[in-house]
Order: structure tokens, then C-alpha cells, then sequence
């Protein structure tokens, strides 16, 4: 990997961040996209040091972008800043920004449903409509990778709008995948099971928000509707719950990721699909 531009998107926690370090650290120039460089650098330098990166290399190799996926202006600028550091050159993009949410249909607003897809799918698909011409242009192709979920495959219970977006993510992906091949660039959806990361308490702290906006069930006059009020913060509690039991780590996905990316780089053959985790296997079978 020593020395190809590796661009990833959400780098601020979780794969993001460990995929940055992980990358760092097997010698890529890193371009670490953030929405606060200013406010969230620190937290990624300071990774890197406790994974044993040298300041050397984290000083010539790690880079900031401010990067908003779900901003088309900030997409381009972005890409604009990496090219003019690389003389036009992307080996890699990683489009890891996303978040998750829990709720159901009937109680998620249409408004934060399309929110969350701006992110977690067309993010990537703005990401990949500004990288792609580079990676087609630059002569040597090159290698997009999505962080996407075990949820492409089975969408859970109260989790069904985060499913929908890895559904729509992989199948966007795959079928790019036959266009991009034409120019010598490789796509792979890698699906990740359970994670322990951040994710959980940022899904707890939205509920939790929702839940003091809306009514309580106890509050509710049809019996059906408290019934329904009941069963979903029963589900969105158990499904929270078993994600903080996961034991697997952003590092062992970012691990994933840059072996994809070294086979990439000495072969130039990677699969489409890489399920992460006995979870995601599993659910495969």
C-alpha cells in the first residue's frame, strides 16, 4: 500500500476512524474526510500515536479534508483538494460515512427518512460520481470500497429504513460495478456484522430525544396504537442492547479493508461482496 492515495469519508469514529490509522500504518497517504477537521483531527492524530504510527509518518501521510457527504459542494471541493495535493491521483476511495437509525415506519418522519438516505446512500453515490472520472483518467484504475452492512442482506425489525439504505447502497454498487470495470476500477461492498463502536450510543441518544417528543404509550386512547407505542420502545431497547454485546471492532473491519486494498494492489482481482464477522457470514448462509 506504501504510498497510494487512499481517500475515506466519515473518519471522525468507528471504521472510519480505524481505517484511517490501519491504512496510515501500512504506508497509504491517507486523506481523512471530517466534518470539523478543526474540532475532530485531534481525535484521529491521537489514534494513530496509540497504534503505534510515528509522528513522521503521520505528519507526511495524514491528511484532512472537510468533507459533508450529504453537502454536493463540499463532495467537490473535497475531491478538488485531494487531486491538486496528488497530481490528479485516487487509488482508493472508502465510502464509510453513514450513521444508523432505529425506528419503524410508522414513527420515523418521511423528513428524517430521507435525511438518513442522503447520507448513507446518495453520500456515497456523490462521492463516487466525483472519485470515478479521477481513477478513469489517472491510466491505472483503481479500487472503491463500501462500508455497508449485514443489513444489505436481512433487514431487521425496527431497523428496517437503516436496512433499506444498505440494500439500496449494495445493489446501486453492484451494478456500477460492471461500468466501472471498463476503465480497470474494482467496487466491493464490505458488509459488516455488529460493531462495537460509537453507533450504539448515538442510536440510544436519538431515541431516547424521540421518545421524550412523543406520546407516551399509557397516554394513548386506542389500545392498538399504545399496544404498537409499547412493542416498538420495547424492540428499539432489545435491539440496542444486543448491538452493545458485539465484539467485533472497528480495527478488525478496517484490517479487512486494507487487505482488500493490498490484494487489489497485487493482483487487481477483489470480490464484490465481503461479508465481516460471523454475524454477517451467517446471515449469508
Amino acid at each position: 500500500m506504501f504510498g497510494k492515495v487512499v481517500v475515506i469519508s466519515g473518519c471522525s469514529s468507528g471504521i472510519g476512524l480505524a481505517t484511517a490509522v490501519t491504512c496510515l500504518k501500512r504506508g497509504a497517504r491517507v486523506f481523512a474526510g471530517l466534518r470539523v477537521p478543526a474540532r475532530q483531527a485531534a481525535a484521529v492524530k491521537a489514534a494513530a500515536t496509540a497504534q503505534s504510527v510515528s509522528d513522521d509518518t503521520v505528519a507526511n501521510n495524514l491528511n484532512f479534508i472537510q468533507l459533508d457527504v450529504a453537502s454536493d459542494d463540499s463532495v467537490r471541493d473535497a475531491v478538488e483538494s485531494v487531486t491538486g495535493q496528488t497530481d490528479n491521483t485516487i487509488d482508493y476511495l472508502i465510502n464509510n460515512a453513514g450513521e444508523g437509525l432505529n425506528g419503524t415506519i410508522e414513527t420515523i418522519p418521511l423528513e428524517r427518512a430521507k435525511q438518513h438516505f442522503d447520507i448513507n446512500v446518495w453520500g456515497a453515490y456523490r462521492m463516487v460520481q466525483q472519485v470515478a472520472p479521477v481513477m478513469r483518467r489517472q491510466g491505472t484504475g483503481g479500487h472503491i470500497l463500501n462500508i455497508s452492512s449485514a443489513s444489505a442482506y436481512r433487514s431487521l425489525p425496527g431497523f428496517e429504513i437503516y436496512g433499506a439504505g444498505k440494500f439500496a447502497l449494495d445493489g446501486l454498487m453492484q451494478g456500477y460495478a460492471g461500468i466501472a470495470a471498463l476503465d480497470n476500477v474494482s467496487v466491493t461492498n464490505v458488509q459488516p456484522g455488529p460493531i462495537a463502536t460509537e453507533f450504539v450510543t448515538r442510536l440510544r441518544t436519538e431515541r431516547t430525544s424521540s421518545d421524550s417528543q412523543t406520546t407516551a404509550p399509557e397516554e394513548v386512547e386506542d389500545e392498538s396504537d399504545a399496544t404498537l407505542l409499547r412493542g416498538l420502545r420495547n424492540l428499539a431497547q432489545f435491539n440496542e442492547d444486543r448491538l452493545a454485546q458485539a465484539t467485533l471492532t472497528g480495527y478488525d473491519v478496517a484490517d479487512v479493508v486494507a487487505d482488500l486494498i493490498e490484494q487489489h494492489a497485487e493482483s487487481g482481482k477483489v470480490p464484490l461482496s465481503v461479508p465481516v464477522g460471523d454475524p454477517a457470514k451467517q446471515v449469508q448462509e
